[in-house]
């Protein structure tokens, strides 16, 4: 599957979906207008599988759009933060310790 890579083929995603309306794209975020917080989280869903492995699509509700009768949101695409597990984490101050001669 080809992923998303720019946020021109966001936008040109985000356009041939229905039920989105006033779409745009501002500084690499994603500006939409829904019906519901259900088709914005599914939204939201659709596009972490269309976007690189190590981007992450966080959401965000702004409120009433312009029509005032869907709700707007926006998309941000930042990268993943890997998170490291308790038993590496131990082991790294371990030696950081050990290394200052504790």
């Amino acid at each position: 599957m080809t992923k998303l890579t720019s946020a021109e083929a966001i936008l040109q995603y985000a356009l041939l979906q229905s039920g989105i309306t006033q779409q745009e794209s501002v500084g690499g975020s994603l500006y939409c207008e829904l019906m519901d917080q259900d088709q914005a989280e599914s939204f939201r869903k659709d596009l972490q599988e269309k976007v690189p492995d190590n981007t992450e699509v966080k959401m965000y509700r702004l409120g009433r759009g312009v029509t005032g009768r869907r709700q707007e949101y926006v998309y941000d695409f930042v990268p993943r933060v890997e998170v490291i597990p308790d038993e590496v984490d131990t082991h790294v101050q371990l030696e950081a310790e050990i290394a200052r001669g504790r």
